[in-house]
């Protein structure tokens, strides 16, 4: 994508008004803000459309995060993602905003402008991809919508890396370790901070414009993630997923007791992960692993939580598309009942239960 994010911005704006009223007009209109999680084509089509060219696989390195799509599903995956399975089996379409659609998801967003963190110049942020949804409608969301907002991780990997930059700058200046650790944490929490806020606005545009469906995801437990277990920041990067999703529950319950009539339902990504984690020996599912490594490939995906470095499998995904319909409250179809018999396995009676280098946006 070698455009600039104002041309990019006004390419979206351009193709989502010609999107007729009717089209818009869907049975239940579903509307999606999100990353790389979320993203069924948007980034995809950027990358074509400007001459560039999608992820291949394997690996040639550097790291497990791809700077683009993947070639064999266009998508930050293996195959469908939960977005996929979930317009399927609603018989709801979902297709990428670029393609004429109400998805609004882009790989690699952050939620907007970040204390400490460059702007991406090329990639629309959660906010700027709420001003379009907004621009699309004409200001108004139509109250028996859906609106999903699906973002959030790539700020906690924007906080842990202006976290490990702040450390390494002070211990440089000052040799004292305590002191270095205390700008880490200051660093850390001013740009969580400043996600938040993003946040906030965000989904009280929304519902300043109508919206009384949400559902917001939380951010996943990256310490999780190959990339964090690799980069030996587990814990850090944990910690900083807490207290972001901490802070993103506060504000959820704020908006939500000023609307009487909002419906706002929060999606438990860290919690969803954690299970599966926990339920990984029991199952033979490989938590630990990316199938997609520098230089090699898994001979079976199916097996494995994580596709590369942070994103899952569309195994995973399947299961995510149906803890969405649950967090929805929407009717379970009797398919998707079918194709997760043997996924919900996963999940069985779990019912409680050095500084990271500048990273390829995902």
């Amino acid at each position: 994508m070698h455009k600039p994010k104002a041309c990019l911005y006004n390419l979206l704006l351009g193709m989502l008004l010609l999107v007729s009223p009717a089209a818009m007009a869907l049975p239940l209109p579903i509307f999606i803000l999100g990353d790389s999680l979320a993203d069924n084509g948007n980034a995809a089509t950027a990358v074509v459309g400007s001459g560039g060219s999608l992820f291949p696989i394997p690996f040639t390195g550097p790291g497990i995060v791809p700077s683009a799509p993947y070639a064999i599903s266009g998508r930050f995956s293996n195959g469908p993602i939960w977005v996929d399975y979930f317009s399927a089996e609603l018989g709801v379409p979902i297709a990428p905003a670029l393609l004429g659609g109400t998805n609004f998801a882009f790989g690699g967003a952050n939620s907007g402008s970040l204390a400490g963190v460059p702007d991406e110049p090329f990639i629309p942020s959660l906010r700027d991809q709420a001003d379009l949804l907004l621009a699309a409608t004409g200001g108004v969301i139509p109250a028996d919508s859906l609106v999903v907002v699906f973002g959030g991780g790539n700020d906690i990997r924007d906080a842990a890396v202006r976290a490990g930059q702040a450390f390494a700058q002070t211990l440089a200046m000052t040799g004292d370790p305590a002191q270095a650790q205390l700008a880490a944490q200051f660093a850390a929490q001013e740009t969580l901070g400043s996600s938040l806020l993003n946040f906030a606005g965000i989904i009280t545009d929304l519902v300043n414009a109508g919206a009384r469906n949400l559902l917001v995801a939380n951010a996943p437990d990256l310490g999780l993630t190959p990339e964090a277990q690799r980069s030996g920041v587990a814990g850090n990067v944990s910690e900083l997923s807490l207290l972001f999703n901490q802070g993103l529950e506060a504000l959820l319950l704020d908006v939500d007791a000023g609307v009487p009539s909002l419906t706002l339902n929060l999606l438990d990504i860290f919690g969803i992960l954690n299970d599966l984690v926990a339920a990984a020996p029991g199952v033979g599912l490989n938590v630990s692993d990316p199938c997609v490594d520098i230089g090699s490939v898994c001979g079976s995906p199916e097996q494995y939580l994580f596709w590369d470095g942070i994103h899952p499998t569309t195994t995973v995904h399947q299961i995510l598309a149906r803890e969405v319909l649950s967090a929805t409250g929407l009717p379970l179809p009797g398919s998707l009942l079918l194709i997760m018999l043997g996924l919900v396995l996963l999940r069985p009676a779990l019912n409680g239960a050095p500084p990271i280098t500048p990273r390829q946006r995902a």
